[in-house]
């Protein structure tokens, strides 16, 4: 009767494939809880103009002035260090020859697109002066005259980072100026500690984790329950069953190798779920020796289960609608205990 059994589920390659559903859901789950980003600190933000791709910087300077050096060195800096900003002289741009003011040809970008103004133009820069500096015998640079140059540094508040940013790069084209081209300042901007609440909130997403590990077992595994009935619903629809009775097979013969089949049935299934709780290194669930204690709940699931499944079993004469109708009723009634477990241990 067990070879009969055994031979039975071999040939049917569909069923034994539904059986690993749970296999299926819970891999799922795993899959998409390790993807979406969990609580934490934030990263540390580098303000420099790599955080603003594709950006244009407007930068001008006086029209009398004869030397340059500030905006030179400010467009060195920014050519020398982000390839991929785009650099605009007003004082080359037609129209702007006679008074370059970088304000104005601001306003006549944003009028043109303001869409494009907000995505490309996030910092600028006037200046206006020379700065002189010296080199003493010693080989220090000391700036002699500390009010000829000015600048002002524009930003656009649609980035929160702007204004630091602007900062940050005038300050490395003084550096460039002073003749220190192998130094530059970096300016991060580390994220505040969390809060109680925030602390809270993330035990709290923790515990929304557990519940989609648990509900999809338990959606998988409800499948698997229900799978077991179909042998019994058609033996006895075919008169299988009755032929092995008058056979001589006796009634703790028969459901004996049936639960030992389905036992053996229901071992690879669980085996899989351990082995990927494992391999997402799902400690809850398996760390500290709980391995062996989700093994004994998952034994002592089968063993609640078949014989609770073999008694539905008889409500049935069509394999494929006891099929279904027993998974929609183990989905809706739930595998409490393994669910609370589940819950409980996350």
């Amino acid at each position: 009767m067990l070879m009969k059994r055994v031979r039975n589920t071999l040939r049917s390659w569909l069923l034994t494939a539904s059986q690993f559903v749970p296999v299926i859901f819970t891999i799922w789950a795993l899959v998409v809880i390790r993807t979406l980003p969990g609580p934490g600190d934030s990263p540390p933000l580098r303000l420099d103009m790599s955080r603003l791709q594709d950006s244009v910087v407007a930068y001008a300077s006086g029209v009398n002035e004869t030397g340059y050096q500030l905006a030179n060195a400010y467009a060195s800096y920014l050519r020398d260090h982000f390839s991929s900003v785009q650099l605009a002289y007003v004082n080359n741009i037609s129209g702007y020859e006679a008074d370059p003011d970088v304000s104005r040809f601001l306003v006549s970008e944003g009028e043109r697109s303001i869409a494009t103004y907000n995505n490309h133009y996030s910092i600028a820069c006037e200046m206006s002066g020379d700065v002189n500096v010296t080199t003493d015998s010693r080989g220090v640079t000391v700036t002699t005259n500390r009010t000829a140059a000015k600048a002002t540094l524009l930003f656009n508040n649609q980035g929160y980072h702007a204004a630091a940013i602007s900062l940050n790069t005038f300050a490395n084209a003084l550096l460039q100026v002073a003749g220190l081209h192998n130094t530059s300042l970096l300016s991060i901007n580390h994220p505040m500690p969390r809060t109680g609440n925030d602390i809270v909130n993330d035990q709290i997403t923790q515990g929304f984790e557990g519940m989609a590990l648990a509900v999809n077992l338990q959606f998988g595994m409800s499948f698997l329950a229900a799978s077991f009935v179909l042998f019994l619903i058609r033996e006895r629809s075919v008169k299988s069953k009755h032929c092995q009775f008058v056979s001589g097979a006796g009634s703790l013969t028969y459901w004996s190798a049936t639960f030992v089949w389905d036992i053996v049935n229901y071992l690879p299934p669980c085996a899989c779920i351990l082995v990927a709780y494992a391999a997402f290194d799902v400690q809850p669930l398996v760390g500290d020796g709980r391995f062996l204690d989700m093994l004994l709940l998952l034994l002592l699931d089968a063993w609640a289960m078949l014989p609770f499944m073999y008694l539905l079993s008889f409500l049935f004469t069509v394999p494929s609608s006891g099929y279904v109708w027993l998974t929609i009723f183990n989905i809706l009634s739930g595998n409490f205990v393994l669910c609370q477990y589940c819950v409980s241990l996350s």
